[in-house]
């Protein structure tokens, strides 16, 4: 070489083939090709003793699983005994859409296999994607994992602290810990020069960029030592340096055993100097562990924030599809628990399709540059598939366990109507919904009533689609099970109604109630009509639970920027920011604010809202006049572009002054801006069930069932901080909802266009953070009901 490195290096070269599902190709052509891909492997690995192979996930071990015959299946298993094949425990690129539970059960899935046919796993490895959910790190330490290979993509994103290449023992919550290595670019080895038929100019731009499919020696030496010389530069502490490789410069790239030759030519050529080794991640975290420095690898205790969390917003309809069949899902497990319904089938099924629909693939690659093509449709329709699939299951998982606890659609054969209510929850409930069918009451002038022990509850009706929704007062503590019966009488009439059915004339004399003021039992809330909500008071203790921060709840914020006939470069060139200076930001105006309809049980508001762009804005409110609840439903219609656009809704919900934000993450309840890892994103993240604001033991929690994607601090153009150590005044930043987002130039969906709906349910009290969301989940949701024969 003509310039040495400072220091004997060992360069692992870790072959792999990157999984996007639908990224190049539909999903079944991507599974089929995994699964050829391992049948070569299994090929190539007979003769070529020194080659060897790296599986990214365990979905691909799955492809081949799925069509290989058990003789290739006992070939394999040996290979992976050996350690010429590595395994991974992840089971693929994962955004942190998916919960807990499913990441529990197919990271087990895993290392069951691996335990019982070839040896026990210890790595996991990811491509692609820019972190993870606090929590993974119990879920891998849980299971036997020891090591934790992430290679990011640093495009619209970045490693913690912009470093790469480096080491750290990853503390999970409850203090589970892996050993973490952060990986530069999966295709770092083709960027190398290894790859004759890869060679790529990505994340290495020099003399060489445009002539990288004809890799050469005289190119691996050159880009060799300008690397690795950057390494030494910056105290790089150990001699052993991964780098992933695949077998052509694209994703879902097929293995190629011509590296082979590549490394022998590099080694034969400098036999004194820097060696080059093809590896598995196992192999690579062995010599990582003989290197003196091992001993003084950092730990880091928190989230490590995903960049690329914000995809999620580019499909919101699908979103709510999936988040629903999550709800319906848990929902089904502890009403079977109840019932003794067996659920495992439709279970599975629909753990499964959630698994799938939290891969970090959207779209296509060409779905922003060509929307139109069939291929772009395609992967569309077939995400929206996944998230109706694993509807699909998890609605036959819950009408399997009410089946098992006496559910009927027949006619009833017998006045009255019977409703089983069971609260599944951990809280006291006060209220349950119940819906009543339109053909069950067919006589005019009649509502539903409802009894229990044979005493008249108090209610409140109305019209729903297919039916009437009726709300109950009943106190119903954790685990109540009972039966609720609904009769048919007449009608309390207190306003006249036409033919047209329109009650507008009031038999009560004139109204003399604030048509700005909702008020119940535990909250009071003012709307404005030029601002929107602009009070809510939780009447038990007199305090707001509005923080002073200027921002009107759910006044939208839109912002798009021009991008004229190149719908590509403006989004490429955004970098880290999801909003470039030039994009015009517009905040909606509240056109109207009125209350719509009180009752004993709820009272109800309507705001209107102008917002250019959208049409039908409009929010709903329901106050609960029991409960300290306010449920939320933000509808409108996007227009749609092809430019870039975001929109938030402003939830300005919390203690007034000091507090401090929880957010429920996957397996984790953290505190952003505090429990993160050092250098990681701080400005948006992708929750669970929702977040909670708390101050001095009172809480005000909020349920986002539609909108897991939440910004701190707004997406204005700016310089990007990273995380620095616990930073309270960051914390403690406007939290909006991150509804809709087509800002990246490839993946996402090129614009949202629609009707959609997002909901939100606000609870709080005197509690701590967990509690008040737990609350607010369960209020928000109400008992699981039910028609029932008796």
């Amino acid at each position: 070489m003509t310039r040495s490195t400072a220091r004997p290096f060992t360069v692992h070269l870790i072959p792999h083939s990157h999984t996007d599902l639908g990224y190049t190709s539909p999903r079944a052509e991507v599974a089929r090709a995994h699964a050829d891909f391992l049948r070569e492997v299994v090929r190539v690995c007979r003769s070529t003793p020194t080659y060897r192979w790296q599986m990214e996930n365990f979905w691909q071990l799955e492809q081949f699983l799925a069509t290989a015959g058990s003789e290739q299946v006992d070939e394999l298993a040996a290979l992976l005994r050996s350690g010429q094949v590595g395994g991974s425990a992840s089971y693929l690129n994962l955004t942190e859409v998916i919960d807990a539970v499913t990441l529990d059960s197919v990271t087990a899935r895993a290392t069951d296999w691996f335990a019982a046919h070839a040896q026990p796993l210890r790595t996991a490895l990811t491509a692609d994607i820019n972190g993870y959910s606090w929590g993974y790190a119990d879920i891998l330490a849980r299971h036997g994992v020891q090591h934790l290979f992430s290679s990011i993509h640093a495009h619209h994103g970045l490693a913690p602290g912009g470093r790469d290449q480096r080491a750290f023992w990853w503390e999970g919550p409850t203090g589970g810990r892996v050993l973490a290595w952060v990986a530069p670019h999966y295709q770092l080895g083709n960027d190398l020069g290894f790859c004759p038929r890869g060679a790529m100019s990505y994340t290495i731009r020099d003399a060489y960029d445009g002539h990288g499919a004809s890799a050469s020696a005289q190119m691996r030496r050159d880009r060799m030592t300008d690397y690795l010389d950057g390494l030494a530069e910056r105290d790089y502490p150990y001699s052993v340096v991964p780098a992933l490789i695949s077998g052509a410069a694209s994703d879902n790239a097929p293995p190629d055993v011509a590296l082979v030759d590549a490394v022998r030519d590099w080694n034969e050529r400098h036999p004194d100097g820097v060696q080059v080794r093809l590896s598995t991640a196992d192999e690579f975290f062995e010599a990582l562990r003989d290197e003196p420095a091992f001993g003084e690898i950092p730990t880091e205790r928190g989230d490590w924030t995903d960049w690329w969390a914000d995809g999620v917003a580019s499909t919101p309809r699908e979103l709510r599809v999936a988040r629903d069949a999550l709800h319906r899902l848990e929902r089904s497990g502890s009403l079977a628990a109840a019932t003794g319904a067996d659920i495992t089938s439709e279970v599975a099924v629909a753990r499964q399709q959630l698994a799938i629909y939290a891969e970090h693939t959207w779209g296509h690659s060409h779905s922003v540059l060509m929307p139109w093509l069939t291929d772009v449709v395609a992967q569309d329709v077939a995400k929206t598939s996944v998230a109706a699939q694993a509807h699909a299951a998890a609605t036959a998982a819950l009408t399997r366990a009410r089946a098992a606890g006496g559910e009927t659609f027949l006619p009833s054969k017998n006045e009255p109507l019977r409703y089983r209510a069971v609260n599944t929850s951990a809280s006291t409930l006060s209220v349950l919904r119940l819906h009543i069918d339109d053909w069950l009451f067919t006589r005019l002038g009649t509502e539903p009533v409802a009894y229990h022990e044979g005493r008249a509850l108090r209610c409140q009706s109305r019209p729903v689609p297919r039916g009437v929704e009726l709300l109950v007062e009943l106190e119903m503590p954790p685990g109540y099970d009972t039966v609720v019966e609904v009769r048919e009488e007449p009608a309390h009439i207190g306003q006249i109604a036409g033919v047209d059915r329109v009650a507008d004339v009031s038999t009560n004399g004139a109204e003399d109630t604030d048509e700005h003021v909702l008020e119940g039992a535990r909250t009071r809330i003012v709307l404005d009509p030029h601002r929107g909500i602009a009070e809510v008071v939780d009447l038990a203790t007199g305090r707001s639970i509005l923080r002073g921060t200027g921002q009107a709840p759910f006044a939208a914020v839109h912002s798009r920027w021009q991008s004229g006939s190149d719908p590509v470069g403006p989004r490429m060139a955004s970098g880290r920011n999801r909003t470039p200076a030039q994009a015009a930001v517009t905040t909606a105006k509240v056109t109207a604010a009125r209350v719509t309809s009180r009752g004993p049980i709820a009272t109800r508001a309507e705001l209107q809202l102008s917002l250019p762009g959208f049409e039908h804005v409009r929010v709903e409110l329901e106050c609960s006049m029991i409960e300290p609840l306010l449920n939320v439903s933000v509808r409108c219609r996007a227009a749609g572009s092809w430019e870039a656009e975001n929109l938030l809704l402003p939830l300005p919900f919390g203690p007034d002054g000091a507090g401090t934000l929880w957010v429920e993450k996957t397996g984790a309840l953290l505190r952003p801006a505090i429990d993160q890892i050092h250098g990681t994103l701080q400005d948006y993240l992708l929750l669970q069930r929702g977040f909670v604001q708390e101050a001095g033991g009172y809480a005000v929690a909020v349920a986002t069932p539609d909108t897991p994607l939440i910004s701190l601090g707004g997406i204005d153009h700016r310089a990007i901080r990273l995380n620095d150590g616990p930073d309270q005044q960051a914390n403690q930043r406007e939290v909006a909802a991150w509804a809709l987002n087509t800002t990246w130039e490839t993946n996402f969906r090129a614009d949202v266009s629609g009707f959609h709906e997002f909901r939100f349910h606000v609870a709080w009290g005197e509690m701590g953070a967990a509690d008040a969301l737990e609350r607010a989940c369960a209020l928000g949701a109400g008992p699981e009901t039910f028609r029932v024969n008796s």
